[in-house]
């Protein structure tokens, strides 16, 4: 036993004696540096305003890491401190690394099936490989899909066909809802016979050296893994993510080059829960090179300093966003509608919020929905909260720019969008403009095209009907 032991026994009221005053000093010593809490506490969301847009790739190989575990991390012993980024209720907030969803907030079973998944699926029309899988064990591809999109293949093992695709789409969705950032995967199909080879497509060879990709290393691929009778692929492709790719993280210590990267890995309290959520589900290769890290600093360049009332604006409308659970569409409409030059002349102004998101979008290769998304509200999003005052020819510009009579899904995102930029109540023009959609989406087009007989004539007539019956429910609106 101890001498401190000891007299922790014999003079228990001299010890208690000495906390009591240790805490008084203590609490003294607190109330003089500032406040227990603050006006924004609890903090939901983290904060992350320092500029990250220097960040540079970089690649831990799987030997290094292997080695590393065992040499260096086999020794460490559990520092027995509390975890670092937590709220003043003992919470981890939103931050870049993590979103509570299930813990927070009551899922329905929809909304977990739906998992990530945000964009519409890939196009297996047509294949066009680029380079080998760039990380796992899983014999895959990278490719681009018929529209353009690029995804990454991964096949199941022909003694366990379905196995691997499938616990992959299960698994995005479940650590989905448990709040971790996912890719967005689905299950399609890969023929071979619908494949193409890109011409500047490279693959790396064990010697190191990256040299062409041709069918043969393709086939090679596909000699292993489970093929169909007729001669298809069952595969998951997870969408590439946006932005400047850096590489994995470690689990341990922070990223050099991250100025927001503040909280040792080893102590951010996700990552510790990662561990029992991945024992649950028996996620055994928890190593760098399964995560990923992306940087936007086109984002940073956009906002110089990022200390305007602009940035301002921006960071507010995405933690809007956010809060709302917009879809993935109206996230990226609020990040990059408004990314151009100022005009005061409004025409100007819109063509460069145009050209911004566009140049912004070819550059993330951003889903096509994300796209047009962000092409819609940088050409009408500021004059969707002036419904009231806006012409009727206006209005059904706005609709038709939208492709809302096709596809009144782009009003709700375009609307999701409006809602989180007003940062106010938003719902009664909502519900001006889904009525406006409805009006116009009840003309009767037969009508109208039975009685002109050329194209021309029944393109005019038509609008002037959905003009019509727009100006007499403004008129109804009015009374």
């Amino acid at each position: 036993m101890s001498i401190a032991s000891l007299r922790s026994h014999t003079r228990p009221a001299g010890l208690a004696v000495c906390l009591v005053a240790a805490l008084g000093i203590f609490a003294s010593t607190v109330s003089t540096k500032g406040p227990h809490f603050y006006p924004d506490d609890p903090i939901a969301r983290v904060p992350e305003s320092q500029d990250a847009s220097k960040a540079q790739p970089y690649k831990m190989g799987d030997i290094y890491e292997l080695a590393y575990n065992l040499l260096v991390t086999s020794g460490y012993k559990a520092s027995g401190l509390r975890a670092k980024n937590l709220n003043t209720i003992d919470e981890v907030p939103d931050s870049s690394w993590f979103t509570n969803r299930i813990g927070q907030n009551k899922l329905t079973a929809e909304e977990i099936a739906r998992g990530p998944v945000r964009g519409a699926p890939p196009d297996p029309s047509h294949w066009v490989l680029t380079r080998e899988k760039t990380s796992g064990a899983h014999p895959g591809f990278t490719a681009k899909d018929a529209k353009g999109e690029t995804w990454f293949l991964e096949f199941d093992p022909p003694y366990f066909p379905e196995g691997a695709t499938g616990a992959v789409v299960v698994a995005t969705k479940i650590f989905w809802a448990f709040g971790y950032n996912q890719v967005e995967s689905f299950l399609t199909t890969f023929d071979p016979k619908l494949a193409e080879i890109d011409a500047k497509a490279t693959i790396r060879r064990p010697n190191g050296k990256r040299t062409r990709f041709t069918r043969d290393d393709m086939n090679v691929v596909l000699e292993a893994v489970a093929r169909r009778p007729d001669g298809s692929y069952r595969v998951v492709a997870g969408r590439q993510l946006p932005g400047k790719i850096l590489g994995g993280f470690q689990y341990s210590g922070t990223r050099p080059d991250d100025p927001n990267d503040v909280v040792p890995h080893e102590h951010r309290r996700e990552l510790r829960a990662l561990r029992v959520f991945g024992a649950w589900a028996n996620l055994t290769d928890l190593k760098a090179a399964n995560t990923l890290d992306t940087v936007l600093p086109e984002i940073a360049q956009a906002y110089p300093g990022r200390r305007g009332a602009r940035w301002t604006a921006l960071r507010k409308a995405l933690d809007r966003a956010a809060a709302q659970s917009s879809s993935l569409e109206a996230r990226y409409a609020v990040l990059a509608h408004d990314l151009g030059s100022r005009s005061d002349v409004p025409a100007v102004a819109a063509r460069a919020r145009l050209r911004a998101a566009d140049a912004l979008s070819a550059r993330l290769k951003v889903p096509a929905s994300c796209r047009d998304a962000a092409r819609l509200a940088a050409r009408v999003l500021p004059q969707v909260g002036s419904i009231d005052g806006l012409a009727p020819g206006r209005i059904l510009d706005v609709l038709l720019a939208a492709d809302g009579l096709r596809r009144p899904e782009r009003i709700d995102v375009l609307l999701e969008a409006h809602a989180a930029v007003a940062g106010v109540d938003t719902e009664r023009v909502a519900t001006r403009w889904r009525d406006a959609l409805g009006v116009v989406r009840r003309v009767a087009l037969r009508d109208v095209a039975r009685a002109y007989p050329h194209a021309d004539a029944i393109q005019k007539a038509v609008r002037a009907a959905r003009l019509a019956a727009l100006r007499r429910w403004k008129r109804e609106a009015a009374r």
